[in-house]
């Protein structure tokens, strides 16, 4: 689901950034595409290429590169932050609510769309997750370039705000085990 979402991206966030827009401001969507294409396709080919070439180089860096491109993200929200200080409060209690709300929105419809085509909840439960988690970074980085450095604020909150809430429902959930992960681990106790 990441891959095919990630690679659709690139031609999606252009088409719908526009059809959202269009009205109000004028969107370029050949450079926000060709933006898109930079931001994904080279850092994936790179490192398939990486790690096909120098594969004990890529086992030694593993463990430190999830720490390394947190610490990328939130610098990134730092900087869009720190440049927008006075704006964030302004605009403070209506983005944060409709981050909220886009966040909480992506996790139900996840859920609920997975439970509806026969899923069970374990899978469910993932695919809340994928649904809600989105590329922040990535759309931090498309407005900064596109539009401002204040139309990057809502990315910013939203980056924020779905490692808080995602979190605690992965905690929330892996408190309450499903019948099937109950059933699971009776086998492995069992044996």
């Amino acid at each position: 689901m990441t891959t095919v979402s990630t690679l659709a991206s690139i031609i999606l966030t252009p088409w719908i950034t526009a059809l959202y827009l269009q009205e109000v401001i004028h969107v370029d969507r050949s450079a926000m595409l060709i933006s898109i294409a930079q931001m994904i396709i080279i850092p994936v080919l790179a490192g398939i290429l990486i790690k096909a070439r120098l594969p004990n180089l890529v086992s030694i860096a593993l463990p430190i590169l999830p720490k390394i491109a947190v610490l990328g993200i939130a610098s990134a929200i730092c900087l869009v932050v720190a440049l927008n200080a006075g704006s964030v409060t302004s605009l403070g209690i209506l983005v944060l609510c409709a981050v909220v709300l886009h966040n909480i929105s992506g996790l139900a419809a996840g859920y609920a769309l997975a439970r509806a085509m026969g899923q069970d909840r374990i899978t469910a439960r993932t695919i809340a997750i994928e649904v809600g988690t989105q590329n922040s970074g990535m759309a931090s980085a498309l407005a900064v370039k596109h539009f401002s450095v204040l139309a990057a604020i809502p990315s910013a909150l939203f980056s924020v705000i779905q490692n808080i809430i995602g979190t605690g429902l992965s905690g929330f959930w892996s408190s309450r085990p499903t019948s099937d992960q109950k059933a699971g681990n009776r086998l492995t106790n069992d044996s």
